[in-house]
């Protein structure tokens, strides 16, 4: 065999061994593949396990549990909906279409699950949300919380039925992942043209009236804590170390929503 020939040979060896290792890639390792697919699936498995005890607890309370809104407010709760994920599209690519709750209970709380399940006491917004920008804290951190999953595995026996006192302790979070989702809640409202500063005065409002919230946070104490990480946050966020409520008008829509609940 000539050396041209030869060389022809290696060059075609060696372009095929590259060619090879190029249509390969560099190979993922097994175990961080497989975790990977058990989180995922993890996830989702509690994501649907949520929304059935979501299920439970709506059929427990029946239609005399619920507020019946009118067709402005709903549209409302939507547009609000809208604005904020639309205003935060890199955050929320894709996002559910959104079920409203109004739960006709004096006590105040809100919560919800995945898949864009959203739930509001009568007594929340009759006692706390006096304007807009507040209710709009609330909304804002439970978009994040149900498009993101956050929310704890937790051992949960299945007993057929679901009250108020328990799907609030199955959503319960600890201070310091609510003290996490207070930041990207005021990022999510600064970005729609909300007041942030309205989510501080709802944790004051909280910490003010602690006992009112004490099966939605599960031990008081704590509200005292969020209060002070917050304020720590926001000393350390650029302009916002005088954050303060902006008094504006609040929409028809919020008033129609008010309306809807007394």
């Amino acid at each position: 065999m000539n050396k041209n020939l030869k060389g022809l040979h290696l060059k075609a060896f060696f372009l095929l061994i590259l060619s090879s290792c190029s249509l390969i890639g560099p190979s993922e390792d097994p175990r961080q593949s497989l975790n990977k697919k058990l989180v995922v699936e993890s996830q989702l498995e509690l994501s649907n396990h949520l929304r059935s005890l979501g299920q439970d607890y709506v059929n427990n309370l029946g239609k005399g549990g619920m507020i019946s809104l009118s067709s402005r407010s709903r549209e409302y709760l939507v547009q609000l909906h809208e604005r904020i994920t639309s205003n935060n599209e890199l955050l929320f690519q894709s996002y559910s279409k959104p079920t409203f709750f109004i739960v006709n209970e004096k006590e105040p709380f809100h919560f919800s699950l995945p898949g864009g399940i959203y739930f509001i006491s009568k007594g929340l917004i009759r006692r706390y949300l006096a304007n807009e920008d507040l209710l709009v804290a609330v909304m804002a951190s439970e978009i994040f919380r149900s498009e993101k999953g956050v929310y704890e595995k937790k051992v949960i026996v299945p007993i057929g039925t679901v009250d108020t006192g328990q799907i609030l302790s199955i959503v319960r979070l600890p201070v310091s992942m609510r003290a996490e989702v207070n930041k990207w809640t005021y990022l999510l409202m600064k970005r729609s043209a909300f007041d942030p500063g309205a989510l501080l005065n709802l944790i004051q409002l909280k910490n003010k009236n602690a006992l009112d919230f004490a099966a939605t946070v599960g031990n008081i104490s704590t509200i005292s804590r969020e209060e002070f990480n917050f304020k720590n946050f926001l000393s350390k966020t650029s302009n916002e170390n005088d954050i303060s409520v902006v008094e504006k008008n609040s929409s028809r829509g919020f008033y129609s929503l008010r309306r809807d609940v007394e």
